[in-house]
């Protein structure tokens, strides 16, 4: 039997639809298009040219975004975890010992889901940077004078201490 090829006469098929959902809700548990692919029995070929439609990539992008969030939500669990103090058995209070390691992939995966929310904001970075040095200077500057203060008070006592032994 000969399928026919191109869009229905009447529309999309209830049967395309079905897949689409069922690849978006796959995506949004998953998170990759080979895996949601692989969960839905759909392939790479189709979920690109269901790319090329509008309505589908905005229900895509519903579908990255709750998996992001999704993401979120279990990494703050994880730090909470690995945050969380514990009692050992000698009554010493201690935190998970691979806790640093946990923070980092956190981070490295909240910067690729949301990078508008959790990248480094260069412009704060450099003006923290300008404050510092305009602090380190200050202090540098002060210090200078206070040691300018003391050769000149030095000075005077060595003129004083020369005038009056002449």
């Amino acid at each position: 039997m000969v399928m026919p090829r191109g869009k229905p006469a009447k529309g999309y098929s209830q049967n395309k639809f079905t897949n689409q959902n069922k690849f978006l809700a796959a995506y949004s548990i998953w998170g990759t298009d080979a895996k949601a692919c692989e969960v839905a029995g759909v392939k790479a070929n189709t979920v690109y040219t269901w790319k090329q439609d509008p309505d589908f990539l905005q229900k895509y992008s519903q579908a990255r975004k709750d998996f992001g969030e999704s993401i979120e939500h279990k990494a703050y669990q994880l730090v909470l975890h690995m945050l969380t103090p514990e009692t050992n058995e000698e009554g010493k209070i201690e935190y998970h010992a691979q806790a640093r390691f946990y923070q980092t992939l956190t981070m490295f995966v909240l910067n690729g889901m949301f990078p508008e929310k959790y990248k480094d904001h260069k412009g704060a970075e450099q003006e923290a940077g300008d404050i510092m040095k305009s602090f380190k200077e200050a202090i540098k500057s002060a210090a200078d004078d206070k040691k300018k203060e003391k050769e000149d008070k030095l000075e005077i006592d060595l003129n004083n201490i020369m005038g009056k032994e002449k």
